[in-house]
This record gives structure tokens, sequence and C-alpha cells, in this order.
């Protein structure tokens, strides 16, 4: 890991006022890359005793709970599977032909609305639908 992002995140949990010594981040960079590779090392014998050579999120994940970090393997998960379910929205939200790239979002309750028909046809029909679970929806109109 780099001395930049080590820094970064001693400043983010430390006191704005906190000086941080040389020494001490050169510390935490070594304890870092060490903790990252020790993981990744019991990750990749994982895939080795499995006859694979990609490595996955949950074999991170695994080897995190086989090497006794267990009280990350349940918020990693979940942050995985949120991460997962944003990746299929925005794709399905790319291919829908009817959206335009620069579609406005609003934090609405998803809703159907069909204006009244003439003799069964519908001039126009507004769908709104959710697209992430924060609420935020997309308003499609067609005219027909």
């Amino acid at each position: 890991m780099s001395i930049a992002n080590v820094i970064k995140m001693m400043r983010h949990i430390l006191p704005p006022h906190a000086k941080i010594v040389d020494d001490a981040k050169e510390t935490i960079q070594e304890c870092v890359s060490e903790l990252i590779g020790f993981i990744i090392s019991e990750a990749n014998e994982k895939c080795h005793r499995e006859y694979r050579k990609i490595l996955t999120p949950e074999d991170i994940i695994s080897a995190m709970g086989t090497l006794g970090f267990n009280n990350y393997v349940e918020p990693l998960t979940i942050y995985l599977n949120k991460i997962r379910i944003q990746k299929v929205e925005r794709n399905a939200l790319q291919r829908c032909p009817f959206v335009k790239r620069n579609a406005n979002y609003v934090k609405l309750e998803p809703q159907v609305t069909h204006p009244p028909t003439r003799a069964g046809y519908a001039p126009s029909s507004t769908i709104t639908y959710p697209v992430n679970p924060n609420n935020y929806v997309v308003t499609i109109t067609f005219q027909t």
C-alpha cells in the first residue's frame, strides 16, 4: 500500500491537530503491507488447493475467516453484496433503451401512472421504478 494512502487513513482516524512522525507512517505502512500479504497468501493457497488460478473476493473473505479475522467476514460479505447489486442495477439501467444517459434521479416512492385513455388509447404512459436500495428512482415517459 502506498505511503500516501496510509497517511490519508491515519489522518482520517486521528484528531485534526495530531502530528504523525515519519517513523510511525513507515511502520504502519509495513504492517498494512504485511497484513495484506498474509491474507492474500492464505487466499492464494485456497485457490491452489481447489485448482483455480483466479482469486475472487470470496477467497479473500474466506481467508480472513480462516486466519481468525472473523469480525470482518460478515461486514465484508454484506458490503460485497451491496456492490454487486449496485453494479447489476447500473448495468440494467444502461441497457434499457428508454433511459437517456442524462436521466434525472429523484428520491421518490415507486409508482406507476397511466393517464386516462380514450377508447383504450393511452397518449402517454409514465413508469417510475426504483434503481437502487436508497429509493432513488428513474421516471420514463413513453409517447405513443
